[in-house]
């Protein structure tokens, strides 16, 4: 794309921006109907002067990323030459390749570097995936190196970063090792691969959380193939490349590091770890004779699927309930605000404990869900699909049935106090934060209810 393109594109984007961050600031307070930055002089209280600066500075930061992408080509073809490669600007990926998770939502692949280690195939390549999520689309950017391995079993494995870290906490600790078993030496390499990596099946996505006994034997099956791929004398191996994800899928192995578009430099270091990881999960040291670690007790899929589904069932009810006491607080503060009072701190502290109540909600909530005792469940016969689909659809529409009867009783509750305290309280910042309590409060009170009501009839009717 011819840079004055990009540079006009990025323009109008960050004017657009500008003129609503104008409106914003703007809005803050009014005086007979002023705004902030309208009482203010010259040039900031004009519109198109904050228009014009965004497009100025959206022209500057648009021309650079034009000639830095010029130049990131260049360089990775200069590259390519230097090490003998061969350098395509486009890449495709192979057949089988796609289905890989990493790769979901693939939109192009670009600056390709191909060549062979040892006779194997290796491709370092740019790439670009959007992901169309319910309400927006995501755009991921990075570098990956691609291999064949085909006698690996699935899998995918992750540097421990904080997000990872923080998804165990939630219930979610992939496939478990346990490390007092073995050696001292096992014993301390099983610890250490444990705090560097994340290992799983298939990524916290796509774990199923059904209990019938088809899935459990399904992912223990899935488990067991991993241990004995993952044992100490390859986790020894992987302990130097800490910061690589790898990810095995329909005998492909990727392998990338970070996240965004790597520079030309870090590209040799990639094509490297990427050889030497393959060659340390297909073909390790004393396969015969290394020993497979068991998991750790307690710990097998299904049941970090459940904790993992009381987690995000807790931070939903959590940051509903944040709302509720973010909605209170906020109208009592706004109804004992005094007439004729400048905006002070306000208008920007008011905003953050509003975001603040939400967040200590969600974090309260998926605390309580994550501290849960996950029972011990017997499996289940499997459940027909179109009657799990039904009962899932039943008890959506219970729910949101639950909502608005709930949030109508409340009100209803609140009124009746209102008339028996016959106006008692005198204070109408109290009344509202109670109006607002009681209102929100039986909604929450009331989805949980019926949905939980609709769910359970569904399976006493399954039983009968």
């Amino acid at each position: 794309m011819p840079r004055w393109i990009t540079g006009i594109g990025s323009g109008c984007t960050t004017a657009a921006g500008a003129a609503v961050l104008y409106w914003c600031i703007n809005t803050l307070h009014q005086v007979n109907g002023v705004g902030l930055l309208q009482r203010q002089g010259w040039p900031l209280n004009q519109l198109w002067i904050w228009a014009a600066v965004g497009f100025g500075i959206g022209i500057i930061a648009g021309g650079r990323q034009a000639v830095g992408r010029e130049r990131h080509a260049h360089e990775v073809r200069e590259l390519a030459d230097q090490l003998g490669r061969a350098y395509a600007e486009s890449y495709s990926l192979p057949p089988g390749a796609g289905g890989m998770p990493v790769f979901a939502g693939w939109s192009s692949g670009r600056h390709a570097m191909t060549g062979a280690a040892d006779g194997v195939p290796v491709a370092v390549f740019d790439y670009t995936a959007t992901r169309q999520g319910s309400d927006s689309t995501t755009q991921t950017n990075g570098t990956s190196a691609l291999l064949p391995a085909a006698d690996l079993p699935n899998f995918d494995l992750r540097p421990r970063t904080i997000g990872w870290r923080m998804l165990g906490w939630a219930g979610f600790e992939g496939v478990t090792f346990a490390s007092e078993t073995g050696g001292s030496f096992t014993a301390e390499t099983v610890r250490q691969f444990t705090a560097l990596f994340h290992l799983s099946v298939a990524g916290p996505m796509a774990v199923p959380a059904g209990l019938d006994a088809d899935t459990l034997a399904d992912l223990a099956a899935q488990e067991e193939a991993i241990r004995r791929v993952f044992t100490p004398a390859v986790m020894e191996r992987l302990n130097r490349y800490p910061t690589y994800a790898v990810q095995s899928r329909s005998g492909y192995l990727a392998v990338w590091r970070a996240s965004g578009v790597l520079p030309p430099g870090a590209r040799v270091e990639l094509w490297d770890a990427a050889v030497a990881l393959r060659a340390a999960l297909t073909d390790p040291p004393d396969r015969r004779t290394d020993p497979v670690v068991a998991g750790r007790a307690g710990k097998d899929t299904s049941r970090q699927a459940r904790k993992l589904r009381n987690t995000v069932l807790g931070g939903v009810v959590g940051l509903f309930v944040g709302f509720i006491a973010a909605a209170m607080v906020m109208s009592f503060l706004f109804f004992q605000h005094v007439p004729g009072q400048g905006p002070g701190l306000s208008p920007f502290l008011n905003p953050l404990l509003f975001i603040g109540l939400f967040l200590v909600g969600a974090a309260a909530g998926a605390g309580i869900g994550a501290s849960l005792p996950v029972r011990e469940l017997r499996p289940q016969p499997a459940e027909d699909r179109a009657r799990r689909d039904a009962r899932a659809r039943a008890t959506g529409y219970g729910a949101v049935v639950g909502l608005f009867l709930g949030f109508f009783a409340g009100s209803a509750v609140f009124t009746a106090s209102q008339l028996l305290l016959d106006g008692k309280l005198g204070n109408f910042g109290v009344e509202a934060a109670l109006f607002f309590g009681s209102s929100f409060g039986g909604a929450l009170l009331g989805a949980v209810a019926v949905g939980v009501a609709v769910n359970r009839l569904y399976g006493w009717r399954k039983r009968r």
